[in-house]
């Protein structure tokens, strides 16, 4: 039973320098040709917290009653990982296309 849940892991790290070469031509390849195109995957969450911030804390003034927190990193913490699941759904229907030189034969 156990051996099913570990099993992904097990894909991960015998596939690490895959996974590797993968996410870093991923990274370079997302804002190529702007300014601090490196900088950008981690510039975008920054920049959401602050909204979420401004737009939840600030404007709203929504919080937590019972614990007193604050609501716009709750938000934060719910949607990043929402996020990271729908960008990684999204972009793996185009990751076969976009990496040609990867697929060596087809066979139909």
């Amino acid at each position: 039973m156990f051996q099913i849940l570990l099993k992904p892991f097990v894909i991960i790290t015998t596939n690490r320098e895959l996974l590797k070469v993968m996410t870093v031509r991923l990274w370079f390849s997302r804002g190529k040709g702007g300014l601090l195109h490196f900088l950008w995957p981690l510039l975008t969450p920054i920049f959401l917290l602050i909204i979420y911030y401004f737009a939840f804390g600030v404007i709203l003034n929504i919080r937590n009653i019972s614990t007193n927190s604050n609501y716009a990193l709750e938000m934060f913490c719910g949607m990043a990982i929402f996020n990271i699941f729908a960008e990684t759904i999204n972009s793996s229907a185009y990751s076969i296309t976009a990496q040609v030189n990867l697929v060596k034969k087809a066979v139909f």
